[in-house]
């Protein structure tokens, strides 16, 4: 299938002829994974930030460490859902980092898989669509462009 082109990712979604995933999309660069997730009878997606996403590079480890720190400060301040209050309890500031860029996004996209997080991290952290080493994921549907391959 060639390569993805730069700056743009793929994403297949199994059974279904559309983005709605209520949830966030997670993508990858390589077309064989797309094309699995897909099947014979779903979709595949090239999907790339529009040109006024916020971009959160989470392949750099200071803004990694700088989310995480606004994470923190807000778990300790007393800014978080329950459900985030319980993440922030039972980790470090050094592991929250480290899940925000996970090594293999097609088989777990660490924190980025819960959504109070997501939402967390669209409201607080400005952030529209993550690049990671393994792919991106789309938290502001509203701030990305798509393509359905054919």
């Amino acid at each position: 299938a060639g390569e993805v082109p730069d700056g743009w990712y793929t994403h297949g979604r199994a059974g279904k002829q559309d983005l709605d995933t209520g949830n966030v999309i997670q993508m990858t660069d390589s077309w064989d994974t797309a094309e699995q997730y897909a099947g014979s009878n779903g979709s595949q997606w090239m999907i790339a930030p529009s040109d006024d996403a916020v971009v959160g590079d989470m392949t750099d480890s200071d803004k990694r460490s700088e989310i995480a720190a606004k994470f923190f400060d807000d778990y300790k301040t007393g800014k978080l859902s329950p459900a985030l209050d319980d993440i922030a309890s039972i980790a470090t500031q050094e592991e929250i980092a480290d899940q925000l860029n996970p090594s293999k996004i097609v088989s777990s996209a660490e924190l980025w898989d819960d959504r109070d997080f997501a939402a967390w991290a669209s409201d607080r952290a400005a952030i529209d669509f993550v690049k990671v080493d393994s792919g991106a994921i789309v938290l502001n549907k509203d701030k990305m462009k798509s393509k359905k391959v054919e």
